[in-house]
């Protein structure tokens, strides 16, 4: 399971689970639903992996045990890694419809801020496409991540 962090304030407790990747294992859903958050911070499962590097039986066990935790927490912020998917929202549909039969919502880090959604890196495709990027960008960006790290991109 990834690092979580639990804070309680005045009677409120946050949970912050960013890397769970979906959740998918039994254990981390076990651990969600005990620690029991009146707010729960995830990172969503890597749907834009699908195909790729993830099969169809993660994403289910995914939806499934989202869907669970959607029913028990109030408010379920679901962002990061579901949002590289262009398809992030209609994903999270059927767990919305659970979460609002439960009188709970799922909702994104923007949504909980009273912000619009953005997410840009479902967009890059079509981005790139409408605002070309400079060669010397494109350049710094196939280095390696440690070459990455000691160079400011061009901007």
């Amino acid at each position: 399971m990834g690092h979580t962090c639990s804070i309680e304030s005045k009677g409120e407790k946050v949970l912050y689970a960013p890397d769970v990747q979906g959740p998918v294992v039994e254990e981390t859903v076990q651990l969600i639903l005990n620690e029991k958050p009146d707010i729960l911070i995830i990172g969503g499962p890597p749907t834009y992996l699908q195909g790729f590097k993830i099969g169809d039986e993660f994403i289910n066990a995914a939806r499934h045990n989202m869907k669970r935790i959607a029913e028990k927490i109030a408010v379920f912020v679901v962002d990061h890694h579901l949002l590289r998917d262009p398809m992030w929202s209609e994903f999270l549909d059927p767990i919305r419809e659970v979460a609002a039969k439960a009188g709970n919502k799922v909702i994104t880090a923007a949504d909980l801020l009273g912000e619009r959604p953005a997410p840009l890196e479902g967009e890059r495709k079509k981005l790139y496409e409408s605002e070309v990027p400079s060669k010397d960008f494109m350049k710094w960006a196939k280095l390696p991540k440690e070459k990455q790290k000691n160079v400011p991109p061009p901007l």
